[in-house]
């Protein structure tokens, strides 16, 4: 074994073992930036299957670890009306009348695309950067740590783990790229379309490795928009993946856009489009069919980023 392979394996066995004590440490013993909440702000989506098994316990450990860091929830619909209305009640009864202030939930009757969902997350983000997170993730206190140690100001897309289950966006970054597109009317291949407008719009992603947040990639047996739309690659919505190659079409030239969950390049059908979180289009979009719950009054913001 070469002594380069060497120290390279030695230097992992070390950093995960300090990981592992790291992860051990209780939460009350964990140092806090108590400016954490100017530079960044806390996002979830989630949905009624994932509510008591993941959802519900991973917001009240980002409470426990993160208060005074604004969380902002994003609640899709689901095709049962009378399920979602209870599921919905839950949520206002067990967790939003005794959520801090600075939550904001965002509860939708209907389904919607998880690119609206991450738009409306952006338009009530009031820090420079927010961090958006899967539902089924499990999470250890060493996290907040490891949140705060990081520089967030120069933050432009950041995936954890080179995962979008759980990425952090730069407001500056939406300025100039744009918002996702709400074309995407279910989930998937939205982060593909953003991954090439990135591309072509001469911004670079980065990989920020955590150890201290785990992906349970749950497939759920139904999904908000099982009703409207049949599935691709597993738990993704063929509508997404239709929507994506009315935009882009594979390509062999090396200076087109690589999108690795393809493996391949893409190049536009079309001249590239930016939506922006400040059209007036978008914002009636996003204000239909939500709720907010008492103590929280989100329209105040709909239209100011």
């Amino acid at each position: 074994m070469q002594k380069n392979n060497l120290n390279y394996y030695v230097y992992r066995g070390l950093y995960k073992g300090s990981s592992f004590l790291k992860s051990a440490i209780p939460s009350a013993l964990i140092p806090r930036d108590p400016q954490l909440g100017q530079r960044l702000t806390l996002a979830v989506t989630t949905y009624i299957e994932r509510y008591d098994d993941y959802f519900k316990p991973l917001y009240l450990k980002l409470s426990k670890l993160f208060g005074g860091t604004q969380i902002v929830v994003a609640v899709n619909g689901y095709g049962d009306s009378n399920a979602q209305a209870k599921y919905l009640q839950r949520i206002e009864n067990e967790l939003c009348r005794n959520a801090s202030e600075n939550h904001r939930f965002i509860l939708h009757d209907e389904p919607v695309g998880l690119s609206r969902m991450w738009n409306e997350i952006l338009m009530h983000s009031q820090a420079t950067s927010t961090l958006i997170l899967n539902d089924d993730l499990t999470i250890s206190p060493w996290f907040r740590r490891w949140i705060d140690r990081q520089s967030w100001a120069n933050c432009s897309l950041s995936l954890l783990n080179n995962s979008w289950s759980h990425f952090a966006i730069s407001r500056q970054l939406v300025e100039k790229i744009g918002a996702f597109d709400p074309g995407f009317a279910g989930i998937g291949f939205e982060d593909m379309d953003f991954d090439a407008r990135m591309h072509f719009g001469k911004q670079t992603t980065t990989s920020l490795e955590c150890p201290y947040i785990h992906h349970l990639n749950h497939i759920p047996k139904t999904t908000s928009f099982d009703q409207f739309s049949g599935r691709t690659w597993g738990k993704y919505t063929s509508q997404n993946e239709a929507h994506f190659f009315s935009k882009w079409q594979y390509s062999s030239e090396p200076d087109d856009a690589y999108i690795r969950q393809l493996k391949s390049r893409v190049k536009p059908l079309h001249s590239l489009k930016f939506p922006q979180l400040a059209d007036q289009s978008l914002t009636g979009l996003i204000s239909k069919n939500v709720h907010y719950p008492e103590r929280v009054n989100a329209r105040s913001s709909l239209g100011t980023r």
